[in-house]
């Protein structure tokens, strides 16, 4: 009885701070779930998603693996397992996963994504900037987080052009420029964003962004992305 308590509370906390993208706490109640109920179905596939969304892709790869192995493939985890291969340097596996993702897939805004990935992934010279859009994403994100803005800005920027489908930069940057009440900035990287990907956590932040006080459904006044080199 203690036990399912006990499980019952780290379920509600771990998705609870999922959906808040509290990420480094949820992998803390996934991890502590895995010790109460270690066969659990999705578990590991959970725990994986909010690793990926740390960054810490290899650790994504691994429990994506235990995933298929104790309960079987799905679309969303052949989804899961393209894109920590795509951020991990596994172009052959990439190109498979997101080719299978594409066929499974339902809505046409993912198909057109796992079309785009897949593309990038058949050509050497676009998935080797791809590889280095990631690389200056992870150092725009340590940027972000110790509020160096501009070169977080900078770095994000340079990683979309690299890269057309660096969603989490997009998304990024919306964040960045909703911190400093930069609204049709952020708007405009939101939006661009949620055009590429059909996500949860994106459409949150642009409903987030919507009724700021600032909020107004018009065209940036600014050019939103500025020129840097690459």
């Amino acid at each position: 009885m203690i036990k399912k308590l006990y499980t019952k509370y780290h379920e509600r906390m771990a998705f609870n701070a999922f959906v808040s993208s509290r990420f480094e706490v949820a992998v803390k109640h996934f991890q502590r779930l895995r010790e109460l109920a270690p066969q659990q179905k999705g578990l590991s596939f959970n725990l994986g998603m909010a690793l990926l969304s740390l960054g810490r892709s290899d650790e994504a790869l691994t429990n994506f693996d235990l995933e298929y192995k104790r309960h079987g493939n799905s679309h969303p985890l052949t989804a899961a397992m393209a894109e920590a291969y795509y951020r991990t340097g596994h172009r052959g596996k990439a190109l498979k996963f997101f080719k299978e993702a594409q066929k499974g897939e339902t809505v046409e805004k993912m198909q057109d994504f796992y079309r785009q990935r897949w593309a990038i992934c058949k050509q050497k010279e676009s998935y080797e900037q791809a590889r280095q859009a990631q690389t200056l994403i992870q150092q725009a994100d340590v940027h972000l987080h110790s509020r160096a803005f501009p070169e977080a800005e900078e770095l994000y920027w340079k990683a979309t052009r690299l890269d057309p489908t660096a969603f989490q930069a997009l998304n990024n940057l919306g964040a960045l420029y909703l911190s400093q009440e930069k609204i049709p900035q952020a708007h405009h990287a939101f939006e661009a964003a949620d055009r590429l990907v059909d996500l949860p956590r994106i459409k949150s932040n642009l409903s987030y962004l919507r009724q700021h006080p600032l909020f107004q459904e018009e065209p940036c006044t600014t050019d939103p992305i500025p020129s840097v080199g690459t």
